[in-house]
């Protein structure tokens, strides 16, 4: 695996990842815990951590255990009754990996604390601590992540207090006890721990969305109509009114970087150079992605989750903005494809950038344009619901939904260079 493309497997352009509380493994299993006490210096742009990681052992193969972490984090102590040692290996820019031996597993979870201090510089394209403003994921590594990338339950306990509010797509209160700490738990198994964090926002509230800004020249009105409009449509085509219950959190951040998603929390970069169209496709893609994240981000199916999310967004501006607007980025997309015509299937492991956002997104409409709309919207809330994860199965439904030359077409299709 390339771990460089760990690093930027959570950007917007990338995904974002999203995947439904009934899809995780924690059923069967038990699941990590992650429990943190943390002390922001908002002045000194760092934040310090005591985080006590509780690990169930079948996650440990061979009394070893790996983990992804941020190079520039200053650790003072691992320790576990069951660690023997460990040792940091640097892979990326800013990123390392820690490896942990343990003596013999008598006990169905083990405990491993660690105590430590990180910095985000001001250069960072996501991340930030400031005095105004705070925005964690896992972009920096801030926190460390099982290179397996599980989901796992945490509590973060901060010291940000009542200075401060945070949005985040769990649960976050001022603490009972203290009023100058903030508690946020996870309302259902995540893959890191997301929020943020400013001593303003301003606010717009819908049936299905409430929208935030710091700024207050932003055109929250707007933001929080085109956010309706893309959840009452993915909501009709999708025919599952009980994904739409809890209202979506979308967020303006203050900078001009990349944006990203979690199930309910979505995060803009700054709006003041998007039309609306944009804004729209932006919005249907991440909204999507609610139901289009189950698979294997660091494999070739993984074009299941972008591809998927990136056309249902596409089939949301057909709807709204006419035809025209959806040819002009089919378009768009096939001049972009002329810097990498491989065949989505020859990929070896992840694909490309331009694969998952361009390629596949065209395959899709081909499908489309082959089964006709009312029959490709069938077979999409089919996946929905029997929650598709790899190509294989993706192909199966194809067969059972349409016959073997449906299925023929598809693997015509991801064979193809456009």
């Amino acid at each position: 695996m390339n771990i460089y493309l760990l690093i930027s497997l959570f950007s917007i352009n990338l995904w974002t990842a999203f995947i439904n509380v009934e899809s995780d493994t924690s059923a069967t299993y038990p699941t990590l815990f992650y429990h943190l006490e943390t002390d922001f210096d908002p002045d000194g742009r760092s934040i310090d951590v005591h985080l006590t990681l509780t690990i169930p052992v079948h996650f440990i193969e061979e009394k070893s255990l790996s983990f992804l972490f941020s190079s520039s984090a200053q650790v003072y102590s691992v320790s576990g009754e069951q660690l023997i040692e460990y040792s940091k290996n640097e892979v990326g820019p800013e990123l390392s990996i820690y490896n942990l031996q343990f003596d013999n597993l008598t006990e169905s979870e083990i405990a491993v604390e660690l105590i430590y201090s990180l910095a985000i510089p001001d250069e960072h394209q996501v991340n930030r601590i400031s005095k105004n403003y705070i925005e964690l994921n896992i972009d920096s590594f801030w926190h460390p992540v099982l290179m397996s990338f599980p989901r796992f339950h945490y509590k973060l306990i901060s010291n940000l207090g009542e200075l401060y509010h945070i949005l985040t797509g769990d649960n976050a209160i001022i603490s009972p006890e203290h009023s100058d700490k903030w508690i946020i738990e996870s309302k259902i198994p995540r893959f890191d721990i997301s929020f943020i964090a400013s001593k303003q926002f301003y606010s717009r509230e819908g049936n299905y969305s409430r929208v935030y800004s710091t700024s207050n020249s932003t055109d929250l009105d707007t933001l929080l109509q085109l956010s309706e409009e893309v959840l009452s449509f993915l909501k009709k085509y999708s025919q599952r009114p009980e994904d739409f219950i809890g209202k979506r959190i979308v967020v303006e951040s203050p900078r001009d970087e990349v944006g990203y998603a979690r199930e309910n929390y979505v995060v803009l970069s700054k709006l003041d150079n998007m039309d609306t169209i944009s804004i729209s496709l932006f919005l249907a893609h991440e909204f999507s992605h609610y139901w289009f994240l189950q698979a294997d981000p660091q494999s070739l199916d993984h074009w299941l989750n972008e591809s998927f999310s990136e056309f249902l967004a596409m089939i949301y501006i057909r709807d709204t903005f006419g035809e025209r607007a959806y040819l002009d980025i089919i378009d768009q997309k096939m001049q972009r494809i002329k810097n990498d015509p491989r065949p989505l299937a020859s990929h070896q492991g992840r694909p490309s950038h331009i694969a998952m956002y361009y390629t596949g997104p065209i395959i899709l409409h081909n499908f489309e344009l082959y089964v006709g709309e009312d029959e490709f919207r069938l077979f999409l809330q089919q996946k929905i619901k029997d929650r598709i994860s790899t190509t294989e199965e993706l192909l199966l439904l194809i067969r059972n939904q349409f016959g073997t030359e449906a299925e023929n077409k598809m693997n015509s299709l991801l064979n193809t260079g456009f």
